[in-house]
């Protein structure tokens, strides 16, 4: 369970990408992102290392990833 972030670029002349989303199962999510998702070179993960995350809070997470990355769109 976790929050996550995926960066890349459609090709080397474009803007940065980056997608933000929120699983219950990390490895999976990751793999059909894989397969179905050509843009992204890099992942990072937020998890809990005592597995204390619930789905608020994975959800809250992702909320506030996607507000704080729209907020820093609009200033660039």
């Amino acid at each position: 369970m976790g929050t996550y972030f995926l960066f890349g670029s459609e090709d080397e002349s474009s803007k940065p990408l980056a997608y933000i989303g929120q699983t219950e199962d990390l490895k999976q999510r990751l793999r059909s992102h894989d397969a179905n998702k050509e843009f992204w070179t890099r992942a990072v993960i937020l998890v809990s290392r005592t597995h204390s995350f619930t789905q608020a809070h994975i959800k809250w997470l992702e909320w506030h990833s996607i507000a704080t990355a729209q907020v820093i769109r609009q200033n660039s």
